[in-house]
């Protein structure tokens, strides 16, 4: 290894250090660090001025004046409007109420008039936009800059939000327990969470079908832990409405149960069974403990009306018929392969994202794609195959099986073969530092530091020319490093040199995983062999699977892969369709592969999943425009445009 990069990635180590010795201590960080429990990719909740324009003196006409003016800066249609009334009515109602009048500061804990909603709508209906434009600033405004929370089930959705995933607010593991006993918080998790979560007043919570019975139970239950003591809570109230998540003033759910369940889809909140466990019921109490539920209607993502048209179909109970004109564009989104030459389309799709719902599929998708960004961009490809240790000899069939598993569920997301050129966009696949470099936090590559072999000056001529020919090169040996700009983050890990800047340029070198390769036919008995696989954590961005595409919005494009595997009930292969189909802006950013026929965009959602959405989110809470009409009245507002 070279001496220039053993001492940028010794600095690096040494930064990283030093950062999350600041983050576990608490001690204040700079602006150049990560305040508040938020991404640093966004604004610093502590900085004076928020994505906003109203003038603080509005904090002393309470949060409805303050709201409403959030909400004509930010150009909001009267359906978010509607929305936010319904959130804030009640919140405004614990600002008059409040028993320092000589502070226009809301407390962190009611007794009353606690905000309890659940915000319902398809992807692109506006739902985040709203949370960030309106919701957020209006909380660090009544809550103080430590007193707001967003959570998300996974990392893409919680740095949307500018927020945390719920696994890491609550200073949980993914292995951790989430039995009742197991959440009582002792050590170094007592001291984070005693620390954090009393000073919040408001928590929203996205992605809330993706998240389990018993996660949000957990969640609730290790606020009230956190908060007992500041705020007097005793904690066997815990499920009492006004005592939900520590008696916080406001409480947001928001998403979609018409996406993908968590896995197994058994854990989701609108599953209901007799043998379900005490704490997947307790999260579905908390749920039905929610006063108000607010569906949101209109689209805001889509800038196709035929698009729209059929998302609408999709989504009406008992189906409806599409027209001509629609079926006829969808149709014209199919790849065509004539002759065993690909349709002249793809080779324009370099930059466009690729998807599937199965492991099979986007590993095939994840080479084929990045050779031809590669290509496009004129840069080399390089190839960095994974170096596996296994427990014991194996067969070399084997050790060629091990390398070639699709899936990186079960390689602890590390890949058999990593493509990677200079210029291409990646994803993280491991924790570097946190909480501001995990995984699904991207960039792009600005270099890759060969072995000494690898390098052009000492390649054979013969090697070369293939190379220049191929446009392509495989590694010999594992890279030193791959250096990557992470996007919408100014930490400077690395040393200058030469006076040029390196901020936001992170050294990401091999990353050493066990996983367990399971041999033999799928379907029959399988033996396992524990491995140990060093790999640069990284993978294609470009690249999902559906249930990780799953709140993104495909920009510019979408390679969509219709596929679906035969033992999907009817019901999982109608989600996997309309959440496939609600990730672009217009069916003209659609190439699809195996499109399905006309019925399964007419035939509406599944009988069994609207019963279920109507037991957890029964109709007489869901608000009506008189109920939105009197929120508004309420709070001062005028009523639609």
């Amino acid at each position: 290894m070279g001496s220039a990069c053993v001492e940028a990635l010794r600095y690096q180590a040494g930064v990283i250090a030093d950062f999350q010795k600041g983050v576990l201590n608490d001690k204040p960080l700079t602006s150049e660090e990560d305040t508040g429990g938020c991404d640093r990719a966004f604004e610093n909740p502590n900085a004076a001025a928020h994505e906003h324009v109203a003038d603080m003196p509005l904090v002393w006409q309470g949060p409805a004046a303050y709201a409403w003016e959030l909400l004509v800066n930010s150009k909001c249609s009267d359906e978010q409007i509607d929305a936010t009334a319904i959130v804030v009515r009640n919140l405004h109602k614990q600002w008059q109420q409040r028993a320092d009048q000589s502070s226009a500061m809301l407390p962190a804990v009611t007794r009353s008039h606690s905000s309890r909603v659940i915000w319902l709508g398809g992807g692109g209906c506006g739902k985040s936009y709203v949370i960030n434009k309106v919701l957020r600033p209006l909380a660090l405004a009544f809550f103080g800059p430590d007193g707001y929370l967003a959570q998300c089930q996974s990392n893409a959705g919680a740095r949307l939000l500018r927020g945390r995933t719920i696994h890491s607010s609550l200073g949980l593991a993914a292995s951790s327990s989430l039995t009742t006993v197991a959440l009582r918080l002792t050590g170094q998790r007592k001291i984070k969470l005693e620390r954090t979560l009393p000073k919040i007043g408001a928590l929203v919570l996205d992605e809330v079908s993706q998240v389990s019975g018993e996660l949000l139970h957990a969640n609730a239950l290790s606020f009230t832990y956190a908060r007992q003591e500041v705020h007097g809570l005793r904690p066997p109230e815990y499920m009492a409405p006004d005592n939900l998540f520590g008696g916080l003033p406001l409480a947001l759910l928001a998403g979609d149960f018409l996406q993908l369940p968590p896995i197994p889809s058994s854990s989701s909140l609108l599953f209901r069974h007799p043998t379900s466990s005490y704490e997947h019921k307790q999260g579905r109490a908390i749920a039905q403990s929610f006063s108000t539920v607010f569906q949101f209607k209109e689209t805001q993502r889509f800038t196709d009306p035929l698009l729209v048209q059929i998302l609408a179909s999709m989504r009406e109970p008992g189906g409806r018929r599409i027209s001509e004109e629609a079926w006829s564009a969808l149709c014209r989104t199919k790849v065509n392969v004539v002759d065993g030459i690909q349709d002249a389309r793809l080779r324009a799709t370099g930059d466009w994202m690729e998807t599937g719902y199965q492991w099979s599929i986007v590993s095939l998708a994840q080479q084929l794609r990045s050779r031809l960004a590669a290509a496009k961009s004129g840069k080399v490809l390089y190839y960095i195959q994974a170096i596996d240790r296994p427990a014991h000899s194996c067969a070399k069939e084997d050790y060629t099986a091990m390398l070639m598993t699709p899936s990186m569920t079960e390689t602890k997301k590390l890949m058999g073969l990593l493509p990677v050129f200079v210029g291409q966009r990646v994803r993280l696949v491991t924790t570097i530092m946190a909480p501001e470099l995990v995984p699904e936090r991207e960039g792009t590559v600005v270099g890759i530091e060969l072995r000494a072999a690898d390098k052009a000056e000492n390649m054979s001529a013969e090697r070369l020319a293939a190379c220049h020919k191929t446009g392509c090169c495989v590694c010999s040996h594992m890279p030193e490093a791959v250096y990557v700009k992470i996007h919408d983050f100014e930490m400077s890990l690395l040393p200058e040199q030469a006076g040029s800047a390196r901020g936001g340029i992170v050294a990401i070198k091999p990353h050493t995983a066990t996983w367990k390769f399971k041999r033999g036919r799928k379907g029959a008995e399988r033996s396992g062999i524990e491995v140990q696989r060093t790999q640069i954590p990284l993978a294609p961005a470009h690249v999902k699977t559906l249930h990780s595409l799953q709140g993104t919005t495909a920009e510019p494009g979408l390679v969509a892969h219709w596929g679906l595997p035969k033992q999907l009930t009817k019901d999982a292969v109608w989600l996997a369709r309309y959440v496939l189909l609600s990730r672009i802006r217009s069916l003209s950013a659609l190439l699809s592969y195996d499109l399905p026929d006309r019925e399964a965009f007419e035939s509406g959602p599944p009988e069994i999943i609207l019963s279920m959405m109507d037991e957890l989110c029964s109709p007489d809470r869901t608000a009506t425009s008189e109920d939105c009409k009197r929120a508004r009245e309420e709070l001062g507002w005028p009523s639609r445009r």
